[in-house]
């Protein structure tokens, strides 16, 4: 007995009967799925490079600079801005982190060479946690008088850019930065706290 053979019904890949029923399965969803489309990329922000004597509040320096060997140096240092805040703008009520953070990125900041901010800034690391008979920190300290703390500061930094002999572009910068910050007064600094906490609300 002769086995029947069953006629190919699958229509022929170049045939027009292919065609339309490939066209049918892409109506219906079959076929391959589109690819999704990706968002295209931000472009990341170019920061500039650190200059010495570079100025302005340390969010702002921190947001637009890359380091390039140069540090921002606080002047009064961000802690003796949050112990003022903490122990006498706001005293008795708890700032939170993003009022903290806000504080700090509001002080003032010059960019100088790291191994000047390194050896002769008075508030440098551990420096500024040091305690005095009354034991007391130095940021505690400089948070009740900042004035006095910012003309201690600012000529700490001078006499290291003499001795590690900066640029005259550099000590003129910093200079001209450093007559500006000691002229601030207390009331000033207390303003500068007071819209940077409540502004971070």
């Amino acid at each position: 007995m002769v086995a029947k053979i069953k006629p190919d019904t699958k229509p022929a890949s170049g045939s027009a009967a292919a065609r339309k029923a490939k066209a049918r399965k892409k109506k219906a969803g079959g076929g391959r799925r589109p690819k999704k489309r990706q968002a295209p990329k931000k472009p990341r922000k170019q920061k500039k490079k650190h200059k010495c004597g570079d100025s302005g509040s340390y969010g702002q320096m921190k947001d637009n600079y890359k380091a390039d060997g140069k540090e921002r140096d606080h002047v009064p240092s961000g802690a003796a801005l949050v112990h003022n805040a903490k122990n006498n703008i706001f005293k008795g009520t708890d700032l939170c982190k993003e009022q903290i953070s806000a504080i700090k990125r509001a002080g003032a900041a010059c960019a100088i060479p790291k191994p000047v901010h390194d050896g002769y800034s008075k508030t440098w690391t551990y420096r500024n946690n040091e305690t005095d008979s009354k034991g007391k920190t130095l940021a505690e300290r400089d948070g009740n008088n900042k004035k006095k703390a910012a003309n201690r500061d600012t000529a700490a930094i001078k006499k290291g850019l003499r001795e590690k002999k900066a640029s005259k572009e550099c000590k003129k910068k910093y200079a001209a930065w450093a007559e500006k910050v000691n002229g601030r007064t207390q009331k000033w600094y207390e303003n500068m706290i007071k819209k940077a906490a409540n502004a971070a609300k």
